[in-house]
């Protein structure tokens, strides 16, 4: 408002910046709130195979937040990127037809003004069980009449399926209490947290830096991506499980013969 008055802008200057990182660093010091940690691993692939056991009698709840997890897992994307999609932003293809499944984001930070959206592709036998449990899946909402294509892909029955961070944060717990998974002493674990998880674990086995970025949406020339790599984390079968797709030296390729 102020430059479109044509006055000077507020708040700008290096004393003002200083000022407010010394504030920022006040208020952390008084702050009993716990750190969020990034999710490993292992522990999404424990919920993978929890859902994997009995996806068609499992209570609704526990398999969304199940199913949450892992593809946000998958995705690397933000938990309001994961909450707001629909069924026709997550595209799971028949079994054997190479669709593999086709996720669009559909909102994500800095492209609301945007009318084209991003779009991922896991080959069908990238992960190891997601396509199998996201088929699962979609059989149960087809039975219970929410498998239109602008309903929410988290709706069970009796929901009206607005869903928005919290909702996801307490179904990635969910999950995770499930397996057993708990976080260390003074942290925590939110929706964001496989954000955080996924770009650790893919780092840890080698993932290119470019393709890390390109699945979070993040710039390859921004320094973001570095403030969720946990550097010294250990490279874990989990890890291989979710992305080992991503590494061709992991990749087995089978050749046809001539």
């Amino acid at each position: 408002m102020h430059a479109d008055l044509g006055f000077d802008a507020p708040l700008v200057g290096h004393l003002v910046i200083r000022a407010k990182k010394g504030a920022a660093q006040l208020q952390n010091t008084t702050s009993d709130d716990t750190s969020r940690y990034w999710i490993p691993a292992s522990a999404v692939s424990d919920v993978l195979a929890l859902a994997l056991q009995f996806p068609d009698t499992m209570d609704p709840q526990l398999l969304r937040a199940c199913v949450f997890t892992c593809v946000q897992f998958a995705w690397f994307c933000r938990s309001d990127t994961g909450t707001a999609a629909q069924n026709r932003h997550i595209h799971v293809g028949a079994a054997g037809d190479n669709t593999g499944i086709v996720l669009t984001a559909v909102k994500q930070k800095g492209r609301r003004h945007e009318h084209w959206k991003p779009v991922y592709r896991i080959p069908e036998d990238a992960i190891d069980g997601l396509h199998t449990l996201l088929l699962a899946c979609k059989k149960r909402k087809a039975e219970w009449a929410l498998d239109d294509d602008k309903v929410s892909f988290w709706r069970i029955r009796n929901e009206k399926g607005n869903y928005t961070n919290t909702h996801g944060t307490a179904w990635v717990r969910a999950a995770l209490t499930a397996v057993g998974a708990n976080p260390p002493a003074g942290f925590k674990y939110d929706g964001h947290g496989t954000r955080a998880g996924a770009a650790t674990a893919a780092n840890s086995i080698g993932v290119a830096l470019n393709k890390i970025c390109f699945m979070a949406d993040w710039s390859i020339a921004s320094k973001t991506v570095h403030s969720y790599i946990h550097p010294t984390a250990p490279p874990t079968p989990g890890a291989c499980r979710f992305f080992g797709w991503m590494v061709p030296s992991l990749v087995t390729w089978h050749i046809p013969e001539e």
